[in-house]
């Protein structure tokens, strides 16, 4: 998949094309990416008034030529044609390196028609013949089928029609599908951590696996390589998954819960694109950043909320800590699934140091008002960092709505913190984080967040991360009482 996957960028829908035989597999190192919406606009500038250029269909696949123009837009490649997808829909996963698999889909059955476009009433462009091996170039680039190369074109292929087969290492899953529920990310062989977000009204979930021939699935505790759950509301578990008896994956279930992050993003550390997958991956519904730029008079424009928003979140507000003369922000930001009723921006004591600020926004969430407020406090002395506390403190007891979280860079280790009545601290001095290979990691506790007692906090998560010099945090929260 890795080898085809470079060479076909300029011939991807355009099924009637041969691979030209002069050209070394391999060569070319594009970015690709994957049209993730339905009917999404390719326009010819990056802004939503400009011109339409054509709409893509999900599944399709694009070269990206530049990522985060203007903060929110992806300058692509369509066969002969360029143009500007809204970066919400699309995905850069096809480049990563943990999505470079090698696949082979086996024709099952009845021969199984190769078609120009995912969607069954699209051009059939021919047959693959029972036992035929197929390269695949994706696998479920759209909800049940497969990108796959045949006969030197870009094809498509139902997923049913066809077994999945992974080349390579033996001991990777090659499916993994779930019903009644969202799994993010994307699967990949070499994706080993996932969240799923519970979706079914009834809280029932069932996780399927599959892999190689003489590979033995289990997961959970039940042995088999189907495993299904009713999962209460406000519940938060992890779902092992084993091959050959010893653990390669883990799912994190959650439901009704309210999953809170933040993360220092050191102006996003020209990582931008990779950090935006991983806020995508951990599907928070509140979301704090430090060190982030708004508008930014640079060339290109840099607008960091704009490059990390997701589907999910859609509301913004920023908190500048320092106004540049040349134009532009820098400051605390804010992403949020949910609108956004109340927002401030409060200058905190920074004795003639640089610029600091506490961001304030409020929610309704659950029938439920929220006070979100985030902070990057100064560096340069103990001193002027209690100050600042001192501050903030006085204004969390001063804010009536009953549920309050505290997020930010706080520059002060988890001992050093002043006392805060009435909140729990996340990332205390005692607290173990670990990576997906079961062994825990360095980690700093100058990232926290407090919330008010009157949350029942269901887990707390730190992601190992080289993306930025911090790590991200996240919380998983329930409420309790009525608020």
């Amino acid at each position: 998949m890795k080898l085809f996957r470079t060479v076909f960028l300029g011939l991807l829908f355009v099924c009637a094309v041969l691979l030209p035989t002069a050209m070394a597999l391999g060569e070319q190192k594009d970015t690709l990416g994957l049209v993730t919406g339905d009917a999404v606009a390719l326009r010819s500038a990056p802004e939503t008034g400009a011109p339409l250029l054509q709409r893509l269909e999900k599944g399709t696949f694009v070269t990206v030529l530049e990522t985060n123009v203007n903060g929110g837009w992806h300058f692509v490649r369509l066969g002969d044609e360029t143009g500007y997808i809204n970066r919400l829909y699309l995905t850069l996963d096809p480049s990563l390196e943990s999505y470079q698999n090698i696949f082979t889909a086996v024709a099952e059955k009845n021969p199984p028609s190769i078609y120009c476009a995912p969607r069954e009433d699209g051009e059939i462009i021919g047959r693959a013949k029972s036992g035929e091996a197929l390269e695949v170039l994706y696998p479920y680039p759209a909800p049940n089928w497969h990108g796959v190369f045949w006969q030197g074109q870009m094809g498509y292929v139902l997923a049913d029609q066809v077994k999945l087969l992974a080349q390579g290492d033996p001991d990777e899953l090659t499916e993994l599908t779930i019903t009644g529920g969202r799994l993010s990310p994307d699967f990949s062989p070499k994706e080993y951590g996932y969240i799923l977000e519970v979706t079914d009204p009834s809280g029932e979930i069932t996780v399927a696996a599959k892999a190689n021939p003489g590979v033995t699935v289990s997961i959970g505790d039940g042995g088999a390589d189907t495993f299904s759950a009713q999962v209460d509301p406000e519940s938060l578990w992890t779902i092992p998954v084993f091959l050959n008896g010893q653990q390669r994956y883990e799912i994190l279930v959650v439901r009704d819960v309210l999953t809170v992050g933040t993360w220092n993003i050191k102006r996003g550390n020209k990582n931008l694109v990779e950090q935006a997958r991983l806020i995508q991956v951990q599907n928070p519904d509140l979301m704090s950043f430090q060190e982030a730029y708004q508008n930014h008079n640079r060339q290109p424009q840099v607008d960091n909320l704009k490059s990390l928003a997701t589907d999910k979140l859609r509301f913004s507000s920023f908190g500048p800590a320092i106004i540049y003369e040349e134009g532009g922000l820098y400051g605390n930001g804010i992403l949020s699934a949910y609108r956004i009723l109340e927002e401030e921006t409060v200058p905190l004591t920074s004795l003639n140091k640089e610029d600091r600020s506490l961001q304030k926004t409020v929610f309704s969430i659950q029938g439920r008002r929220v006070s979100l407020y985030n902070t990057h406090l100064s560096y340069e002395s103990t001193a002027i960092r209690n100050r600042q506390m001192q501050e903030i403190k006085t204004i969390l007891n001063n804010d009536p709505n009953p549920y309050i979280i505290l997020t930010g860079d706080f520059n002060l280790s988890a001992w050093k913190v002043p006392e805060l009545p009435g909140f729990q601290m996340l990332n205390g001095g005692d607290t173990v984080f670990f990576g997906y290979d079961g062994a825990p990691f360095k980690r700093s506790t100058v990232d926290n967040i407090f919330v008010s007692n009157n949350f029942h906090v269901l887990g707390v998560h730190m992601i190992d991360t080289k993306l930025s010099d911090h790590k991200p945090l996240f919380a998983y929260l329930a409420f309790n009482g009525e608020g």
